[in-house]
């Protein structure tokens, strides 16, 4: 039995009023030193007994109800991060001969769906795959629906065989494969793109393309590439947009250009105004369509969206405004055509591609793809995945692979007001570091090949899961120079071929929850597959 608590006195006060019957401590919460953050105690709570059973644990939750003390949960010891004597099942894929096999970044039919990884397995016919990147859903799918009504839709960088398909979350920790150093790179990623359309009476007009397929206005995990977001407000429980990543934390922007693909798979969606469904008393926030933001109506805010559609050259077919409608039916969205694209505008970038990206008139986009080192260009490689953990094993300055952990730089932190109110740079440590999950971490080798593993967690019988700095730990000692964690938890999946049939087959035991027995394997955004065949070097990035 644990009772959170923010600090200490509070904690304490707790204690002195519980019935000496209970076997009570106090426990302090504390997330280690890392690359970038300071160690800090982030919270406290209070422990009552120890138990063999879930059963005598869930007696004596009862017995603490019927003495006032309600609420609390029944926890594993493993599960607060606590050191552990496991058990743990750890799965490894090492490949070393990368010139017989090929890394990939795959997907299931449209960006926007979610698909297992076994489906994304067979539709690519992968000798193995393993999960990728975070994405556009809670970690209880069924319960809680999806953030931003997309459930294909990764958290930052996605780019298959050089197609952005998803931006960077702006200096997230990401995968690289088939990069400068092997099958396998990790670097800090951003990407940028601008737009360039001339005048007529001479000169030219410039913006920045806030995104790639993904709702207008709704930045799951922060980090805008636009220079000019360079801090966050919160209002109304909404974050403005940020340069800064912060991961799993959505960023408000009423003026925003995003890129539609023909991935997309369906026509681009409605603008939206967003807000925190603040109605719901069970304390889970959950992000839902809004029309409405203060006092302006949804009219006067569709007043100010369009569609602008262009061809593979980049010049303007067609434009369509949200505000009008044909036969007094409602605009249902704007089809995407083959080879080209759909830039969807809404407040004042709406207005500034209303009014300068008229048909016939030709947009020229510049984009960067960049990596934390100019001497180590991102974009020689054939596909870039964002990562779901910091960075977990570099190099240092002798050349020697170390443990190397850096969450404030992925937005991994716990945002914190300056005295003013404002939230720019001040963070605090959070549990990121210390809570034990089941794990998918992606390295490379001293040979330039590759290490896959996927480490089973929330299972007290066979796999208890890893703490980050333990994941860290782990994948340096099975070999990896550079390596990274994916998507973890319920997302961790791994799929081999079957010994009997050669089919494609789930290896590992996926669950959402501590102590079930039966595994869940979850629909996600996409995953890394290894082909047999030929490596791509390099593919240009498309904007």
């Amino acid at each position: 039995m644990a009772f959170a608590f923010s600090d200490k006195p509070k904690a304490d006060a707790w204690r002195a009023a519980l019935d000496a019957s209970f076997d009570d401590h106090l426990i302090e919460h504390k997330s280690p030193a890392s690359a970038d953050t300071v160690e800090y105690v982030y919270g406290y709570s209070v422990q009552i007994g120890r138990f063999r059973t879930k059963a005598e644990a869930l007696a004596e939750q009862q017995r603490l109800s019927s003495a006032g003390k309600s609420g609390g949960s029944v926890q594993y010891s493993a599960e607060a991060g606590a050191p552990s004597r496991g058990p743990w099942t750890v799965h490894v894929v090492r490949v070393e001969q990368p010139d017989h096999h090929v890394a990939r970044a795959v997907h299931g039919p449209d960006v926007q769906k979610a698909q297992t990884v076994l489906d994304m397995a067979k539709g690519s016919n992968a000798l193995v795959a393993v999960n990728g990147t975070e994405y556009d859903l809670p970690p209880k799918q069924e319960e809680f629906g999806s953030y931003g009504g997309f459930p294909g839709v990764p958290q930052g960088l996605y780019m298959p065989d050089g197609r952005q398909l998803g931006a960077a979350n702006n200096g997230r920790t990401a995968v690289v494969l088939d990069g400068p150093s092997g099958m396998v790179d990790v670097d800090e990623m951003a990407t940028q793109t601008k737009l360039t359309i001339g005048l007529p009476g001479g000169g030219s007009t410039r913006r920045f393309l806030d995104g790639v397929n993904r709702a207008a206005g709704f930045n799951l995990g922060c980090g805008s590439p636009d220079p000019g977001d360079d801090e966050y407000t919160l209002r109304d429980g909404q974050l403005l947009a940020t340069t800064k990543p912060l991961r799993n934390h959505v960023c408000y922007d009423p003026s925003e250009i995003i890129s539609f693909r023909p991935e997309w798979g369906g026509p681009t969606p409605r603008p939206q105004r967003w807000r925190t469904d603040e109605s719901l008393a069970d304390g889970i926030t959950r992000y839902v369509w809004h029309a409405e933001q203060g006092t302006e109506p949804a009219d006067a805010f569709l007043a100010h969206a369009v569609d602008v559609v262009v061809n593979a050259d980049w010049e303007v077919v067609s434009q369509h405004r949200w505000d009008t409608s044909a036969n007094g039916t409602a605009y249902e969205g704007t089809v995407i055509p083959a080879g080209g694209r759909v830039l969807q505008g809404t407040g004042t970038a709406g207005d500034w591609l209303a009014a300068n990206a008229l048909p016939g008139v030709n947009i020229e986009p510049t984009t960067t793809v960049s990596g934390r080192e100019t001497s180590r260009p991102a974009a020689d490689a054939a596909a870039a995945l964002a990562g779901g953990t910091p960075s977990l094993v570099r190099k240092d300055e002798n050349g020697t692979p170390a443990i190397y952990l850096n969450p404030a730089a992925n937005g991994m932190v716990k945002p914190l007001p300056d005295a003013g109110g404002r939230y720019t740079s001040n963070h605090a440590p959070n549990n990121t570091l210390t809570g034990r999950h089941a794990r998918t971490l992606v390295g490379r080798t001293k040979t330039g090949g590759m290490l896959l593993v996927v480490i089973d967690g929330r299972g007290p019988e066979n796999s208890v899961g890893v703490t980050l700095p333990e994941a860290a730990a782990i994948v340096k000692w099975l070999g990896a120079e550079e390596a990274v964690g994916m998507g973890s938890g319920g997302d961790s999946a791994l799929i081999l071929p079957d010994p009997v049939t050669g089919e494609p087959m789930l290896a590992n035991k996926p669950r959402d929850t501590w102590g079930g027995y039966d595994t869940y394997q979850r629909q996600i955004s996409n995953a890394i597959a290894l082909l047999p065949g030929t490596p791509l070097f390099p593919t240009p990035y498309q904007s």
